[in-house]
């Protein structure tokens, strides 16, 4: 009654926008309508938006009862997080790759069914998909633009683990 399973899924998408000379943008702090090429460039990546994307789901399952042993594999290719005039590079980020396992295993107690669930997530303690990309920008370091300072960072993203004890209903 058990079976290995294994669904992968790839996404390749090349996402533009396009801006024509006559498109405009609201931005109040402006006056109001601008010309949408003040701040968009025409042909490049949607913002969020990663190239490719890869998920793989390796496991073992129990067809008769509640019992599953999951690994997950994510990856994606470096996207754009915030777009930037067109005199300042936008801001990139780098998921990569990360690996989850989820466990979930039914039993019985006091005639009740019963569920208890492990995760442990970023198994690769994988940062928060840093380091962000400016050419001129290293990471941690502060510069001085046209009056504003812009400090670049990075976080970790810690392994993370998580149990959940229920009741099935209608078991």
């Amino acid at each position: 009654s058990k079976r290995f399973v294994a669904i992968a899924n790839y996404t390749y998408t090349q996402s533009e926008i396009s801006v024509q000379s006559s498109d405009m943008v609201n931005v109040p702090e402006l006056g109001g309508l601008q010309a949408a090429s003040n701040f968009f460039e025409d042909g490049t990546a949607l913002t969020g938006q990663s190239d490719h994307i890869a998920n793989v789901q390796l496991g073992l399952e129990d067809l008769d009862r509640v019992s599953q042993v999951t690994f997950l594999f994510n990856y994606g290719s470096k996207r754009v997080i915030s777009r930037s005039t067109l005199s300042r590079p936008d801001i990139l980020e780098n998921p990569g790759l990360t690996i989850d396992f989820v466990a979930r295993q039914g039993f019985e107690l006091a005639g009740t069914d019963m569920e208890v669930k492990f995760e442990a997530r970023n198994l690769t303690g994988r940062d928060h998909f840093g380091p962000f990309c400016l050419p001129w920008l290293e990471l941690g370091e502060e510069r001085t633009l046209d009056h504003y300072a812009l400090t670049i960072s990075d976080f970790g993203l810690a392994l993370d683990f998580a149990s959940t004890l229920r009741h099935l209903k209608g078991n």
